[in-house]
């Protein structure tokens, strides 16, 4: 597909460009250590709370878990409130980084810039390439379409919203903006007060019945381990200085 291929294009673009104005700036063996350390802290963290979710959705049923989910008798109330959330979450991912991108570049924080370029390509190749090639292909009915309960129904290569459900493209969002940000926080409770905030984005999408328990699940995964991917392969060349010119 065309628009693919440009996302892969652009995000290659963004981690070949190796910015001059930081050619006095390298980031060190001490710093890739740091985020190294950090990298793995979070990735522990966040893949064993997909284990335990994976491991109710399974004992329970993910369409059962699910519709339980949204039908409780307070999300009616909340509608308003829970669409604001799951949408505010998200952006405010955004809003974080490219606001890292520009401080980073301006004030010449490497660690802050080249964290920003690792999340820009992980949306580019996680968010857009690998959730949006998955949903068409996969073709899964969303929960409030009426077409049944069947989590995981392989109808096949469609343009549908409505059957764009697997996996939560939300979730891989917000779950790549999670893991970057947790690169850049010292402390453990800072990091697992970010997973905690995206695992409630991830809840809110279950609620509005606008994903299945699965869908988040592997939405999430897949975001953390495309930016778990690229950050390490990226930040590691930095370190040991030798990126590309």
């Amino acid at each position: 597909m065309p628009a693919a291929r440009a996302d892969e294009g652009i995000a290659r673009a963004l981690l070949r460009a190796q910015p001059q104005r930081f050619a006095g700036q390298p980031l060190t063996a001490t710093m890739f250590a740091n985020v190294r350390a950090r990298a793995h802290a979070t990735l522990a963290l966040a893949f064993a709370l997909l284990a335990l979710a994976a491991l109710l959705t399974a004992l329970i049923g993910d369409a059962p878990l699910s519709r339980h989910l949204s039908s409780r008798f307070w999300v009616a109330g909340q509608r308003s409130l829970l669409k604001w959330l799951t949408d505010a979450g998200l952006y405010a991912g955004y809003a974080c980084f490219i606001a890292l991108l520009v401080l980073g570049w301006w004030r010449r924080q490497r660690l802050w810039f080249e964290v920003a370029r690792v999340w820009l390509a992980a949306q580019l190749i996680g968010g857009l390439l690998v959730v949006r090639v998955l949903k068409m292909w996969i073709a899964h009915p969303r929960p409030d379409t009426g077409a049944g309960d069947a989590p995981l129904q392989w109808l096949g290569l469609t343009w549908n919203a409505a059957y764009n459900s697997f996996p939560s493209g939300h979730s891989a969002d917000i779950a790549t903006s999670a893991f970057c940000l947790c690169l850049l926080l010292a402390r453990p409770w800072q990091r697992a007060w970010v997973l905690g905030f995206a695992a409630l984005i991830g809840l809110t999408r279950i609620l509005l019945a606008k994903h299945w328990a699965s869908d988040v699940l592997a939405g999430s995964a897949v975001g953390l381990t495309v930016a778990a991917l690229i950050a390490g392969f990226w930040l590691r060349r930095l370190a040991t200085g030798d990126a590309p010119a």
